[in-house]
C-alpha cells in the first residue's frame, strides 16, 4: 500500500514538472520571437545598373538572427537615393557590393557600331564551366527554351552564335530571399562588347532562354 502512494506521489510529481516545462516553453515563445528575427532589405524588382535607388526598389524582409546574411543592409537611409553599382535581380538581398554613392561610369569606349552589354550567369564556375579573362575574344550562344509562346517572333525560337569580347568580370555573392544555402550563393557578371544589333538581341531574349560562353 505504501508503495503503491509513493508511486502515485513520484507520477503527480512528473506530471507537475512537465507542465511547468511546457508553460516555460510557451512563455519563452509568446515573448521572445520577434528578437530572433532582424529585418534586412532586398531589391523588389531587377533594375540595371546605375539606376537610382527609391522607396519603390527595396521592400523588407526578416530573418531569423542565424540566417540574417553577411553584409545585409539593415538600415534603409544608407541605400536611398543611392545607385546599383550592378544588375541586380528581384528579390536579392540588398548589400555593400551591390550600391554606390555615385553612378558607375565604364572607362571603356566601345569601338564604333558596337556597345557594351552585362550577362549574368548564375551559379558560374567561371561562366559555367568555361574560363573566362578581361579581354578575351570568345562566342556566345543562345539556346531558346523549348515550348516559347505562339505570340514571340521566329527569331527567338532558333539558336544564334554571337561574336563577343570580354570587357569586365565581376564574382558577386548573391544573396536572395528564396536561397536556403545563402553563403553558396554566387553569380558572375560578365560586360561584352558586341555588335549594336547583337546587344539589342540578347537585350529581348534575356527572358527567352539560355545564354552560354564557348570557344
Amino acid at each position: 500500500m505504501l508503495r503503491q502512494i509513493k508511486l502515485n506521489k513520484i507520477l503527480i510529481f512528473i506530471i507537475i514538472l512537465l507542465a511547468a516545462l511546457g508553460g516555460i516553453v510557451y512563455l519563452i515563445k509568446s515573448t521572445v520571437p520577434m528578437e530572433l528575427e532582424k529585418t534586412v532589405y532586398v531589391f523588389s524588382k531587377s533594375l540595371e545598373r546605375n539606376t537610382k535607388i527609391t522607396d519603390e526598389y527595396i521592400s523588407e524582409k526578416k530573418f531569423r538572427l542565424l540566417n540574417v546574411p553577411s553584409g545585409a543592409i539593415t538600415d534603409k537611409s544608407m541605400v536611398i537615393n543611392n545607385y546599383t553599382s550592378r544588375s541586380v535581380e528581384k528579390g536579392e538581398v540588398i548589400s555593400k557590393n551591390s550600391y554606390a554613392e555615385e553612378k558607375k561610369e565604364s572607362t571603356y569606349m566601345a569601338k564604333q557600331g558596337h556597345v557594351l552589354v552585362t550577362i549574368k550567369f548564375d551559379s558560374p564556375d567561371r561562366a559555367n564551366g568555361f574560363n573566362v579573362d578581361k579581354n578575351q575574344k570568345i562566342r556566345l550562344i543562345y539556346s531558346p527554351s523549348s515550348g516559347l509562346a505562339e505570340t514571340v517572333p521566329e527569331h527567338f525560337k532558333i539558336t544564334k552564335v554571337i561574336d563577343a569580347e570580354i570587357i569586365e568580370i565581376q564574382d558577386i555573392n548573391l544573396f536572395t530571399e528564396g536561397e536556403l544555402d545563402y553563403m553558396d550563393a554566387k553569380a558572375m557578371y560578365i560586360t561584352f562588347e558586341v555588335t549594336e544589333t547583337d546587344a539589342i538581341f540578347i537585350v529581348e531574349v534575356k527572358d527567352k532562354g539560355r545564354i552560354e560562353i564557348i570557344s
